[in-house]
């Protein structure tokens, strides 16, 4: 009989420890997929993010786990599946930008630079002061040579998160493409002193610069205002 009840306790015992597996959170699992995706396994990620969204969320929203899923398709180079995430997202939270900046960057990869900048957009205008998307915003310009552009948002980002090492790096950039050259050295130190690590090819554009300025003839006023109307085409 005792090893009777022993058994009887071990299957019990056997029945709850399942029970409690069964019923794990949704939070354990968002991070347990966390994990995966840190370590690049996102189709593992995306199985313990599904689980997840269909358990109680304590200290995640339903939306930030949906874009989650996005990015890992998105890594996954399934870009179709990435933005129909990113949409389950904003439908579940409009006001998530998260979602927005997420689904931009698919776009960006896609070449639908148009799209991409609207995505962005929308996430300004829901969170003016995230120095992420800032700086996104601006490596977003810098890519479509918008210069003037990538350092209005690159120097909000800055302003908000001094802490980014590819910020300062891509403002350096952006500042030796319009002729600020002292800015972009003091950025470029500045990337490298937060551990920037390959500085090389941003300083050899300001160089690059920096001879063509000194090269550059001296122009009379008739040739300064011929420059500026075609600059404006």
């Amino acid at each position: 009989m005792t090893n009777l009840t022993c058994a009887a306790t071990c299957f019990v015992a056997t029945i709850l420890l399942v029970g409690c597996d069964t019923q794990k959170s949704g939070d354990a699992l968002v991070e347990q997929g966390g994990v995966y995706s840190d370590q690049g396994d996102y189709a593992e990620a995306i199985v313990y993010f599904k689980d997840a969204i269909q358990r109680p969320l304590i200290n995640y929203s339903k939306s930030g786990v949906l874009t989650m899923i996005g990015n890992c398709y998105n890594e996954l180079g399934e870009y179709e599946e990435s933005i129909k995430y990113h949409d389950l997202a904003i439908k579940e939270d409009p006001q998530d930008h998260r979602a927005f900046v997420n689904k931009g960057v698919v776009y960006r990869l896609r070449g639908e630079f148009d799209e991409a900048e609207k995505m962005y957009n929308q996430a300004l205008e829901l969170e003016p002061d995230y120095a992420e998307l800032h700086v996104n915003v601006g490596a977003f310009y810098l890519h479509q040579k918008e210069f003037e552009k990538a350092v209005v948002h690159l120097e909000r980002g800055v302003d908000l998160d001094d802490s980014r090492p590819v910020a300062h790096s891509n403002l350096a950039l952006a500042y030796a493409t319009v002729g600020r050259l002292e800015d972009a050295d003091r950025e470029l130190k500045k990337a490298i002193a937060l551990g920037y690590q390959h500085p090389q090819l941003i300083q050899e554009r300001i160089e690059s610069l920096k001879a063509e300025t000194e090269d550059a003839p001296a122009i009379n006023e008739a040739e300064a205002a011929d420059e500026g109307q075609s600059s404006g085409q």
